[in-house]
């Protein structure tokens, strides 16, 4: 009786094991298949269709160009609430969701810019150089004033370009100067002379020959 109670017991226990190691195996095998089912609930909950966005608890398309976003949609796939931008201060050119307009750009005047196209909803400041003033690095936040040039153009100065000057020629320059100095020169030397007259009481009127006037020159230089 002992013995059979042993085989009994032996057996209870091989019959425990094995089911065990099967319901352990059942359950490996099913737990991807359970994480995989979770993920694409998961998703469903959570993702959106391309172009859209969850805004609490739905997924909601975005405002257009020249609003902004002022309350969540009410249903999936509806429009955000929107109310427009500012007109002529704020914008917005693309599809967003953000609850903020860009503010408008402007033109300095003080940088040597202008308006070339006002501010819109949909749309930012366009700026341009004003008349006379260039700017050749885009983009632009100041623009240069056009060059002058003193002996000729070559080609205008254009909103992307300074002006193109011919260059001067040294010899005209030389004379030019020559012309200036020469005649000042000699206004100086013959106040000089009448000066010395004077404080040698000689006659103011009597003439200066051109010999007088160079030594004095001389004698001014030295």
């Amino acid at each position: 009786m002992p013995l059979i109670g042993v085989l009994l017991l032996l057996i209870l226990a091989l019959c425990t094991e094995s089911s065990t190691k099967a319901d352990n195996a059942q359950v490996t095998n099913t737990y991807p298949e359970l994480l995989k089912l979770s993920k694409n609930i998961t998703k469903r909950e959570s993702g959106c269709p391309e172009g859209q966005q969850r805004e609490g608890s739905f997924c909601c398309r975005p405002c257009l160009p020249g609003e902004r976003k002022k309350d969540d949609c009410k249903a999936d796939g509806d429009k955000l609430v929107c109310e427009p931008c500012s007109e002529g201060k704020e914008y917005t050119d693309k599809e967003h969701h953000s609850p903020t307009c860009r503010r408008c750009g402007i033109c300095d005047g003080e940088h040597g810019l202008e308006v070339e196209k006002k501010c819109t909803k949909t749309q930012n400041t366009k700026c341009r150089c004003k008349s006379n003033y260039f700017c050749n690095t885009p983009p632009c936040e100041h623009c240069n004033p056009c060059s002058t040039c003193e002996h000729g153009i070559i080609e205008d100065c254009t909103p992307t370009n300074d002006t193109r000057c011919k260059a001067g020629s040294t010899s005209h320059l030389h004379l030019l100067w020559l012309l200036i100095l020469v005649p000042i020169a000699a206004a100086f030397i013959l106040w000089r002379v009448k000066r010395r007259r004077r404080n040698n009481n000689l006659p103011l009127s009597e003439p200066t020959s051109p010999d007088t006037v160079i030594l004095f020159f001389f004698q001014t230089l030295t």
